[in-house]
């Protein structure tokens, strides 16, 4: 480390401030991927900057499992963890130093050592790395000491993915205490990775090596792990047209005619097309109702306020996250203002924009459900923008909209069932996802939902699925997904209402159960607020739903035809 913080903070040209104002070497911290699968779970994200370094303190003795027991005591450990805050937030008053937090660790310290399989720091045959990165990149493991650097290993990454396995033959005999392990960014510039491991291992067969499978990525998910574009956001000027309307007028600017192209080419992907643009809006909405382009770019957002703020607030509007977006603009201070202020939304200039149909991106499946997105998006369009000009409450408002729910058998609409499963992140109890074959069998065993909605702006076509088991006084929802466009909409309250209507006289418990993912928080929240936890284990929550849910006379259920 060649700093000397906090004084270089002053000086440095590589310092860039960070919410405790020390230097972020990391653009956007270290962040969890669910969605690339390593030998534990999941994987982590990491932008480096040059000279950036992920370090950790090598341990006394590695902690050593068979990979279930791994996995099986990195729950216990999380839900221990869990606990120990939600007791300390509790007791905070009374414990401003957080000892319930510190007991927990030094428990960790203690216990779990004692189960590993490594009894010194050198019982390992040695260290797996697996690796994903976005180009060509030279970095190094290094481990080091109060004398120095100890040993060396470049790490040589090609673009895609690398596995690397340096042998326990090329690290120092004896490991002092305090040793310091660390993967170091060579470079000179920013270097984004997924890391699937970065493991000490040991085994009595070394064979176990070629067993290791590659990482695992779902499907419809492009190669860096992200998931697939639900939106592009458009500038306007110099972007869809040629030209500054609010300089030029409506008759000044020329429309390019391979952008409205473009739009096309999306719509028909299912991929919603919005906009972002510093201008007034009157002029420049009619120049797009000119262009005939109104129905298809949603959610304007014309303001003189930041880009960035104006694709926060689509997201909102759609409900969506923002690590399913893309911006496109033709000014580069545009672009690098929205990829500070929001690392996760792809960002791509104007120029070439036909190409970008050939990036993995923006190669999505097209469905049946996917051609008439826009549709149901842009009836949501229309109800944001009355949602903002009135007065009413939120219920009195959706009372106003004529919300009508049809029950449907999912096993008629297996692709659009498999399809929501597949891309609900946010609404979704179990994360799971299933093969088409997994999915028609599931359908044999238990009880299974699909529902429609639609209300005076149009249909929002089948927005939701869900699978229970009828015990011994409960009915149990093991998988709920719902779409993000009827997310606070009472939907909900209604569906859960009919169903302990339905079910009153074989079960007077409705549960769900939960299993955390890093994404689903949303859904998490909501039935916490509708419920009660009954069970709170490390692998997942039962949520009691209450006997009265508010709101739930909103939507009228309707008999299928």
């Amino acid at each position: 480390m060649e700093c000397a913080p906090p004084d270089c903070y002053q000086s440095c040209s590589l310092y860039e401030v960070r919410a405790d104002l020390k230097c972020a070497r990391f653009v956007t911290g270290i962040v969890p991927n669910v969605q690339v699968r390593g030998i534990e779970g999941g994987s982590v994200e990491v932008f480096f900057r040059r000279w950036a370094k992920l370090e950790t303190k090598f341990p006394e003795f590695p902690r050593l499992f068979p990979v279930n027991e791994a996995i099986s005591n990195s729950s216990r450990l999380n839900a221990m963890e869990r606990r120990a805050r939600r007791l300390a937030n509790v007791l905070s008053p009374l414990d401003k130093k957080r000892k319930v937090q510190g007991a927990q660790y030094a428990y960790h310290q203690k216990i779990f050592p004692g189960l590993s399989e490594g009894k010194s720091k050198g019982d390992f045959d040695g260290f797996y790395l697996e690796i994903y990165s976005e180009v060509a990149a030279d970095f190094s493991l290094e481990l080091s000491g109060a004398s120095g650097v100890l040993m060396r290993h470049a790490v040589n990454l090609e673009k895609g993915w690398n596995r690397l396995f340096i042998d326990r033959e090329q690290w120092p005999v004896q490991i002092p205490g305090g040793a310091l392990l660390r993967l170091v960014n060579n470079g000179e510039e920013t270097i984004g990775v997924v890391i699937s491991a970065l493991h000490l291992l040991r085994w009595k067969d070394k064979s176990v090596l070629d067993q290791l499978a590659e990482p695992v990525r779902l499907e419809h998910q492009n190669s860096d792990g992200l998931p697939q574009l639900k939106c592009v956001v458009f500038d306007l000027d110099n972007t869809l047209w040629s030209g500054v309307i609010g300089d030029d007028g409506m008759d000044g600017v020329t429309v390019r005619q391979e952008v409205v192209k473009f739009i096309h080419a999306l719509d028909a992907r299912g991929i919603i097309c919005a906009v972002a643009s510093k201008n007034e809006q009157e002029i420049a909405l009619a120049k797009i109702e000119a262009l005939g382009l109104t129905d298809f770019l949603l959610f304007p957002q014309i303001h003189w306020g930041p880009k960035s703020h104006s694709i926060k607030l689509i997201a909102e509007d759609m409900n969506v996250s923002l690590n399913t977006l893309a911006f496109i603009d033709d000014n580069p201070f545009e672009r690098a203002e929205v990829q500070k202020a929001l690392p996760m939304v792809r960002v791509y200039p104007e120029s070439n924009v036909m190409d970008l149909l050939n990036l993995e991106d923006f190669d999505v499946p097209v469905t049946e459900q996917a051609a008439k997105r826009r549709l149901s998006y842009l009836a949501e369009s229309k109800r944001v923008a009355q949602r903002a000009s009135s007065a009413h409450d939120v219920d009195a408002f959706l009372r106003s909209c004529n919300m009508k729910m049809t029950l449907l058998d999912p096993r008629e609409f297996q692709d659009r069932c498999l399809e929501m499963i597949d891309r609900t992140n946010q609404f979704n109890i179990s994360g799971q996802k299933y093969s088409a074959v997994e999915f028609e069998e599931r359908l044999d065993r238990g009880i299974h939902w699909c529902w429609s909605v639609k209300d005076d702006f149009g249909d929002y076509g089948i927005v939701g699925y869900l699978h229970a088991k009828l015990g011994q006084d409960v009915l149990m929802i093991e998988d709920f997904v719902m779409s993000c466009r009827v997310a606070q909409k009472r939907v909900e309250e209604a569906l859960f209402t009919q169903l302990r209507a339905m079910f009153r006289e074989q079960a007077s418990h409705v549960r769900l159960r939960v299993v955390e993912t890093s994404r689903n928080a949303a859904i998490l929240g909501k039935l916490q607020e509708l419920g009660s936890v009954v069970l709170d284990s490390a692998e997942y929550k039962e949520i009691e739903l209450n006997q009265s849910l508010p709101g739930n006379d909103v939507i009228e259920w309707v008999t299928k035809s």
